[in-house]
Parts: C-alpha cells; structure tokens; sequence
C-alpha cells in the first residue's frame, strides 16, 4: 500500500500491510495474500498459564506460542518471563517518590517499593512553584503542552488508531489498538484486534443442549447451556450443556396398596420412592359395605338404587360403580296405577284387559297416598278403590321414610346409629341402611380423644406426659401431638418445670450469666457456656461467642465508597451502605479525575483523551475509552 512521504506531501511511499491484513480471498503475510489455509480460528489453552498460542495462518496451525505480559495475574502469583513465579506480599502504600512526576511501585517479586513509574502525561504537577502537567516523567509548564486539546482522527485500518506527538502536537504517531479490543467485517462472528490486525473468531460447533453467544468483553465465543430439561435427540438437556438419555425414575418402581381403599401411592419422581398419596379415580369400587360403594374425593360412599317398579328392578354394576335397570321376567302378573293383573312386557306392566271403555283412561291420582283409583271395565269409570303394592314409598311422613304397607303409609324410624354410623333410606327395600363414618373420624365421649374405627368409637389415649409435659388432641389426625414441655418456671409439686422436669425451687442468686444451679446443694456451682452468637466484648470490630470462646467477625471488604455497620441482635455485620454522593476517593484508574463516591461506586467525573500515557500495573500505555489500555513501555 501507498503511504504520505512526510518530505513532498505525496503518497509515494510503497509499504507493506501488516501481516493477517484481510486481503481477496485471504491474508496478507509479508506483503502477499496468502490463501492457502483458512481465516483466525480459535486455539486451545497453553498448559503454560503465563503463555497463550496464537493461530499462524501460513501453516494453519496454532503453533505461535507468546509469553503474557509481565506482572500478569496467574494461580498464585504473577508471570514473569513466561513463568508463573509467586506474589510477594506488598504494602498497602508505597512511600511519594521525590520527582512529582514518578512513582515508587511495589515489585512483585520482592514484595518492595524498589519499581520507579513514570505518571501519566498531563497529569498535574507543580514544580519549583510552576504549575504544569507531566510529560515523560517531567514536570512541563502548561503553555508548552502542545497535544493538550487535540483530538486525532479515526485511523482507516480497524485496530489502529493515530496518537498526537508531544513534540509537535500532530497526530503522527501510529499505534495498535489494545489487544481484544472489538472489530467489526466479519460475517462468520466476531473479530478482535491482535497485534494490530483485526482477526475473526469462529464460534465453536454449537449441540443440542449448548449454543455460543458472542462476548465482545474478552472477544470470545462463551456457552450458554439451553434450559435444564429441554427435550433432545433421545433425551433432555442437562446443566452441564450435555445431551442425557432419558429415563423413567419410577419405571421400575410398584407401590403397596395403601391403607385406605379410596387412596393410593404415587412413585415420586425425584426420589423413586412411593411417598406421595392420591386419591383413587371417582367411581372406583371400595366394596367397604359390600355392593353400592365407591370411591368419591378419596372417601367411601354408599350409592343408593332408584326406586323400583312393578316390572322394573335395579342391580349393582361395579364396572360404572352404579346401578343398572334389570327388567322382570316377561309374564310375570304385574299391578299398576290403573292397571289390575297386568303382565310384565320389557320392563313395563300391561293391562291384560281387550280394548274397551278403559283402554283410554287415565285415572286421577288417590287422596290417600297408599291407595289407588282404577278404571272399572264395565262403566269406564275411575271407580274401583285399590291399595298400593306393599313397600312402595310414599311421602310426608316427619320422621324419615315411608312405606305402603295393607294401603297405609308407615313411618319406618331411623335406627339408633351411634356416633360413628349414618342412616340412609333405601326406597328399594323400603328400609333404613346403616353406613360406617370414615375411619379415623373424631368421636365424642371420652375425655381424652376417640376416633371412629369399622363403625365403632374407640378410646385413644394420651401419652404419659408428667407434670411439666403437655399433649394436645389432633382431631384432623386423631391422635395425641408430641408432648411438650411446659415453660421453665412453671409450679408443679414440690417445685418448678426445668425442660420439662419436675425439681426443687432453685435458691441461686440472680442472675448467673455464665453459672448453672446444681439443684441438689441450691449453689451456682456448674459452669455453662453462653448461646452461640451471644454478643462479646474485646475486639475493636465485632465479636460473638462460639462454643463457649469470644471470636472476632471481620467486617466485608466494602470498598472506599460503602460503610459497614455491626449488629449485636444477630451477631452479624449489616449490608454495607453507601457513603454520602460526593466524599472523595480513587478508582485507581489513570484515565480519569475528580473521583468521587456516586451511589456506593468511586467514579471519576472527568476522562482523559483516547491515546493520553497512563500507567497500569507499572507498565505505561494509552487510555481508550476511559480505561489504560496496551502497554507501550514497561520499567
């Protein structure tokens, strides 16, 4: 590519484009386009943790190796020439170097303030009374600052960009773009800046359960797991990313029955085991009584049949859990309303009688509820008076049910049930039926507790407690709940409740804090140990006591902007709060001024120019975007 010539003003100059410069069909190496191997791809990890492989795209391979910057955070210390060697152990300050635009540093290897850094060009200074700003470690007065307000134009190349010269105050100086720095052209992804050469990221082959989103903080590809659970080839989606086949944790398990007919166990899915009860399914047959019961809401209930009819009766059909009509046999003599020695025909009684003057009547209904008006052949007329059949139901009677008995109808009583038996009318039997109450239903009569089993009340007893123990009935269960113990302090005979004991009144003095009564001699004579997180004195931060010792809480680490405060009640430190917006303090960020506390962050409300010096780590580098990027130059 061309380039200006600095002496005639012409672009002249034949130079050649970095290397990894995007070129047709390829890249640029040594000053030709190279397509013999595919773009950037990612590398593995160096088993070096202090060195990183880079992909060479002349052979195609990740064979670059490259020794991280010095003073580079690694496992238990920092690298040095390619070598994780372990952190000394610094000061928390390092003392003012005498030059006002130097600083002392700790080094790391030695754990001393022996590192002599140069501060930040533009940085204020005051020198034998002159105000300035420091430029290559030189306090130089402000009128000679002549890159002070320039601003310099973007560079063409994408991780590039034009610095001013200090000498001049031109944008003369071209340097790269910090390393990861985001560049944009790439269709397969993402692309970086690497050496000053926008190189593309390929994304890693997504699966099932993983996919990659693209992180332009560490310009990198990171996995997102899909959700946990989500169906995959053959299986789900666990939260590792990872394809699992699936498999029924309950297939191989069988519950028992359960105790009560209408219930069930159900298999639990996250332990294989049958811990969860279910109702059974409305309907299901519980045959507690025999025919006519079903399980409804989890509870055996009896069903009742419809009333039958001359012709018509009513069987028990377990399969729906209800009754059936079952017509009479055809033929058989039958009595209706208005009929006299009919004949049973598919269920309904006919008259027998040739058609004539009654063929057509309908009689009006009897005054009498058991008694019946039939048409009289002769005259066609309503006038022959008939009982009902026996055992038919008839209404209005206060005390229950009703049956035809000789052409009266008859109270029939309800037996005495008791409290664990209900009576239900049967109009098929013209009775009363006696069902049992759920098991386990509460019943009254004892002072204690009872509960209904097979019908019957039983007593169920409570626990022996002691004076100092209380039970407590539970009708939902029906039975005694655990005992416990009454308050300390509590009067029973011949003394006091201890935790549940009953003993002498103690005669101690009060109160003993750290002393325990021996009941048998009346002294404080028994040394205890106070509760854990009991407040104590003796440490400037906070203490508690722990198994009988006062230990020291340390407050968190809350940063120049955040307080903390102790409290005594939980033997705790509260969440840390922010100091009020405007006190004072230091990001430790070169690239930017008047820091003060904003909502609990130490931020500064005034940022340096992309490309001013700036020191980070003791290296010295350019700020872009507020932060201290590639190093230049370090001591």
């Amino acid at each position: 590519m061309l380039r200006c010539n600095n002496n005639t003003g012409l672009c002249t100059t034949l130079v050649k484009r970095p290397d990894n410069t995007i070129c047709p069909g390829g890249r640029c190496q040594s000053g030709e386009c190279k397509t013999k191997h595919p773009l950037f791809t990612s590398c593995p990890a160096h088993t070096n943790t202090c060195k990183v492989l880079l992909y060479d795209p002349v052979n195609g391979t990740c064979t670059n190796e490259v020794k991280k910057l010095e003073r580079t955070t690694c496992p238990g210390g920092t690298c040095k020439t390619g070598v994780c060697r372990a952190a000394a152990q610094c000061p928390t300050e390092c003392p003012t170097h005498e030059d006002v635009c130097k600083a002392w540093e700790c080094n790391l290897a030695t754990g001393a303030c022996t590192v002599e850094v140069i501060k930040p060009d533009k940085t204020s200074c005051n020198a034998s009374g002159v105000n300035g700003t420091c430029r290559n470690g030189s306090c130089i007065s402000n009128a000679r600052d002549l890159c002070a307000n320039m601003i310099c134009q973007p560079h063409k190349e994408l991780c590039k960009a034009w610095v001013c010269d200090a000498d001049t105050g031109s944008c003369t100086i071209e340097a790269n773009k910090p390393d990861k720095s985001p560049c944009t052209g790439w269709e397969l992804g993402g692309g970086c800046c690497l050496g000053g050469a926008c190189l593309a990221v390929d994304p890693p082959v997504s699966g099932p359960c993983m996919t990659y989103v693209w992180n332009k903080t560490i310009c990198a590809f990171t996995p997102k797991p899909e959700p946990v659970g989500k169906t995959c080839d053959g299986g789900v989606c666990n939260s590792a990313g990872a394809c699992i086949p699936f498999r029924d944790p309950c297939a191989n398990t069988t519950c028992p029955p359960h105790k009560d007919v209408c219930k069930a166990w159900k298999c639990d899915a996250n332990t294989s085991n049958c811990t969860i009860v279910v109702n059974k399914p409305d309907k299901s047959p519980c045959n507690q009584e025999g025919d006519g019961t079903c399980c409804i809401a989890g509870e055996c209930l009896a069903a009742m049949p419809p009333a039958p009819g001359p012709c018509m009766t009513h069987v028990w059909n377990q399969s729906i859990c209800g009754f059936t009509p079952k017509p009479e046999n055809d033929g058989k003599i039958c009595n209706a309303s208005g009929i006299i020695n009919g004949t049973c025909n598919n269920g309904s009684c006919i008259s027998n009688l040739r058609p004539g003057p009654c063929t057509n009547t309908i009689c009006p209904p009897h005054k009498e509820l058991c008694k019946a008006w039939v048409c009289n052949a002769d005259t066609g007329s309503c006038t022959i008076e008939v009982n009902k059949p026996d055992k038919s139901p008839c209404t209005g009677m206060e005390l229950g049910g009703g049956c035809c008995f000789a052409g009266a109808c008859l109270a029939i009583d309800p037996p005495v049930s008791g409290p664990c038996m209900t009576n239900a009318w049967d109009p098929a039997t013209c009775s009363w039926r006696q069902v049992n109450k759920p098991d386990k239903s509460p019943c009254p009569g004892f002072e204690s507790g009872g509960c209904c089993v097979a019908g019957g009340c039983l007593a169920v007893d409570p626990p022996v407690s002691g004076p100092c123990m209380t039970n407590a009935w539970d009708p939902a269960t029906c039975t005694w709940a655990l005992a416990k113990p009454k308050p300390d302090g509590t009067s029973c005979s011949g003394g006091i409740c201890t935790a549940g004991v009953c003993g002498p009144t103690p005669k101690c003095p009060s109160p003993c804090p750290v002393w325990e009564c021996n009941n048998s001699t009346n002294q404080c004579s028994r040394e205890v140990t106070k509760p854990d997180k009991s407040p104590c004195t003796g440490f400037e931060s906070g203490g508690c006591c722990f198994a009988g010792a006062c230990l020291a809480i340390d407050p968190p680490v809350s940063g120049p902007c955040m307080t903390n405060a102790w409290d005594p009640a939980t033997c705790t430190w509260a969440v840390a709060k922010p100091v009020p917006d405007g006190k004072l303090c230091s990001d430790g960020n070169t690239c930017t001024a008047g820091d003060a506390c904003k909502a609990g962050t130490c931020t500064g409300n005034a940022t340096a120019a992309d490309g001013t010096q700036c020191t980070s780590g003791g290296c010295i580098g350019t700020c872009n975007n507020s932060k201290c990027g590639q190093p230049m130059m370090c001591p």
